[in-house]
């Protein structure tokens, strides 16, 4: 007897062995080929309208209580924050150890930053592109404030996937997991229940039907209209966040591809689509330096009347500055050159809690 149930346990390890084996080689893909296999349909925008929405998501430039963001952000752009954006809200840094918090606050309290302002918390996570990964924050139909956790594994990268959930229970917020693939470089919100995104939306959740991610978004999001704009050609993560930009109710900012022309083209439509549904347009342009490096002053971040607008050192970066400052923000150049080539820029590795 003592024979036979030790050769069902053994088989039964050797299942579990089995399906963990799977489950792990369906997630830790190889970095060289994280785009294997993935599939970008290049249609043309699309408007979806549900059901009235139950929850909200504010919009970026809705009043914030913290600027989000981890170390490496922090020590970026730490100077231009002190007597700007932190007297209008916290300044929140993930690290990885105490030592590096000490260090954080020190640094802060050395450039003039009110350190009363700063806050700091120890989560492990792999990389600084924030903005991916990090709690996308919505209000529920009681007012309450919650962090919805979407899945972020695509990249092998799970101490990222770990950071919302970790976040709210430091911050005592409500963390609601949503079961589909999302980043928050694809999302815009205009706080009035219209939500945009690329198309890539749809493609990196293929085991969900278009209705499927469309429910999610309305149910977690509040997304009562969802459009979807076409991506960018060439680019390395499809994201809304590097070529278009709602900066207030009624106004996008589209970039104009100068030197890109299929981009331009590509672009040249949604800005004509987003017209038709009522929205001014303004264009930025954008310079191409190849596959998935764009110098996108669009890719910036909206925190309580301030632009954070990456800089690369050309002639367009003054063009930007004006554009936001005639919009109404203050402007603040942050250097963005070795970021050039990464897919990203500055509004990809902040977010913001909004106030309540």
């Amino acid at each position: 007897m003592a024979i036979k149930r030790l050769s069902i346990l053994c088989a039964l390890l050797l299942a579990l062995t089995t399906f963990v084996g799977q489950v792990a080689s369906a997630f830790e893909l190889d970095p060289q080929a994280r785009n294997a296999g993935f599939k970008v349909t290049f249609q043309l925008p699309a408007l979806h309208e549900f059901q009235a929405r139950t929850i909200l998501t504010p919009s970026e430039f809705a009043p914030a209580s913290e600027l989000q963001m981890t170390a490496e952000t922090f020590r970026r752009m730490a100077r231009a924050l002190v007597g700007t954006v932190e007297r209008t809200a916290d300044i929140v840094v993930l690290v990885r150890s105490q030592y590096e918090a000490s260090r954080i606050v020190s640094e802060y309290a050395a450039m003039g930053g009110d350190t009363n302002r700063l806050q700091t918390y120890v989560i492990p996570y792999n990389s600084f592109w924030y903005q991916d990964y990090g709690p996308i924050y919505a209000f529920d139909d009681g007012g309450a404030l919650v962090s919805n956790d979407f899945i972020y594994s695509r990249y092998n990268r799970y101490y990222d996937d770990a950071v919302p959930a970790a976040l709210a229970k430091n911050q005592n917020v409500a963390n609601r997991q949503v079961s589909m693939n999302f980043e928050g470089g694809n999302f815009i919100s205009d706080g009035r229940g219209t939500c945009f995104a690329s198309t890539r939306m749809y493609e990196q959740n293929p085991q969900l039907s278009v209705e499927q991610v469309n429910a999610l978004m309305l149910a977690n999001l509040g997304c009562q209209r969802m459009v979807t704009l076409a991506p960018l050609i060439d680019d390395i993560t499809f994201h809304i966040d590097l070529y278009a930009k709602l900066v207030n109710d009624d106004t996008f900012v589209v970039g104009d591809f100068i030197d890109h022309p299929a981009n331009k083209a590509l672009m040249d439509k949604n800005a004509q689509f987003l017209r038709d549904l009522g929205y001014n347009v303004v264009r930025m342009p954008v310079r191409s330096r190849g596959r998935g490096n764009f110098l996108s002053h669009i890719n910036s971040f909206f925190i309580n009347g301030y632009a954070l607008v990456p800089a690369y050192g050309i002639a367009e970066d003054q063009v930007a500055e004006e554009i936001y400052t005639s919009l109404g923000y203050k402007v603040l150049m942050i250097n963005a050159r070795d970021l050039s080539g990464t897919g990203g820029a500055i509004h990809c590795i902040l977010r913001s809690k909004p106030a309540y």
